[in-house]
């Protein structure tokens, strides 16, 4: 990136991102427009202003301007058609997804308050793939329908849910959901809700529990 800017006679950082891009192995992502960028001596607080990350035809939009201080923060950010092969890297070994994520996240906090979070990512019509556990078999791959997920502060602390919808049309045509609530406040960090799957081939949690054979 570019930063431009300079200061002012309070001291305050008044200026720009621009020319924004981020590369690896199996991404481009592309600074759609400068972004504004200030910083307040007086208030210690650190504002950039809304843009996106674009690649080819997906696009992270900071699509709120970012506050960050000591005392409270707030960032928004949406997802359109964001191609998880793009992140490929950053996935666990032998795991493989293919799929475009549409969604949004928001997350807010403020000094003598609890955190507020605020999120729901769906994706649709994609792939799960997977390395063989021996080299002489053939990966595997499934295919699924849809995949969603929501997180959401709720009074009992956090509320997280997973839905997952396969092909019907697929030997691997599971689905099933989890709807769990957290309360990260409690010493024991207590858990409750539900889990329901059917015909969920476990095969999919391999990559995070290494030792899992069926």
């Amino acid at each position: 990136v570019q930063l431009a800017g300079g200061f002012n006679q309070a001291n305050d950082w008044l200026g720009q991102i621009q020319n924004g891009q981020f590369k690896s192995d199996n991404n481009n992502l592309v600074q759609n427009k400068f972004a504004v960028v200030r910083y307040s001596r007086k208030q210690q607080q650190l504002l950039v202003g809304e843009h996106c990350w674009m690649s080819r035809q997906s696009q992270l939009c900071m699509d709120e301007p970012l506050r960050l201080s000591s005392n409270k923060a707030h960032v928004s950010l949406v997802t359109q058609n964001v191609d998880l092969n793009d992140f490929a890297t950053f996935m666990p070994e032998g795991l493989s997804l293919t799929g475009q994520v549409n969604g949004y996240a928001k997350a807010s906090w403020a000094k003598g308050q609890k955190p507020n979070l605020d999120a729901r990512l769906v994706t649709r019509n994609g792939t799960i793939g997977l390395d063989a556990e021996d080299p002489q078999y053939e990966a595997s791959k499934i295919n699924y329908q849809e995949v969603a997920v929501l997180a959401k502060s709720v009074p009992q602390g956090l509320n997280l849910r997973l839905d997952v919808k396969g092909q019907h049309h697929s030997d691997h045509g599971g689905e099933g959901y989890a709807d769990i609530v957290i309360d990260p406040y409690s010493a024991d960090k207590k858990l409750s809700g539900e889990v329901a799957f059917s015909k969920i081939d476990l095969k999919i949690i391999k990559p995070f529990i290494q030792d899992l054979r069926s």
